[in-house]
């Protein structure tokens, strides 16, 4: 519950602090921040959430971060952020993205399937909100 999230918390913000001093430490801090943005959603944190999801995002579209393995689940993180705050369209965006990076970089995986069953919700969503609205 609550406070083994508030636990993780203490844990990612220790951890970013940690690597924030380190050099060249770029990829490791926009991996922190997107585990930082999982967990402030799951209390209900958005704009914090949104904060650290957009800051990862920066470094992964920067020439240095773009090849970075952990881009698509950054992209993802974004997709599930959007999707809470009922931004269908964006959800739909960052998902579309996150589906293609995952897949140049590592062909079909586990992690496309994923992504595509949650393109699936959102999109069922969607009709179900704008027919019923």
């Amino acid at each position: 519950g609550q406070k083994q999230y508030d636990k993780a918390l203490d844990y990612l913000n220790m951890a970013l602090n940690t690597v924030s001093q380190l050099p060249d430490s770029e990829a490791e801090i926009a991996t922190t921040k997107v585990g930082l943005g999982l967990c402030l959603m799951s209390v209900k944190r958005m704009d914090e959430a949104k904060t650290q999801l957009l800051e990862a995002l920066d470094y992964y579209e920067s020439p240095l971060g773009n090849a970075d393995g952990h881009y698509g689940s950054a992209l993802s993180a974004m997709g599930e952020y959007m999707w809470r705050q009922k931004e269908y369209h964006n959800a739909v965006m960052y998902y579309e993205k996150a589906l293609k990076v995952t897949i140049e970089r590592f062909g079909e995986n586990y992690g496309c399937k994923i992504i595509r069953s949650n393109l699936d919700k959102i999109k069922n969503e969607m009709e179900n909100t704008f027919t019923k609205g």
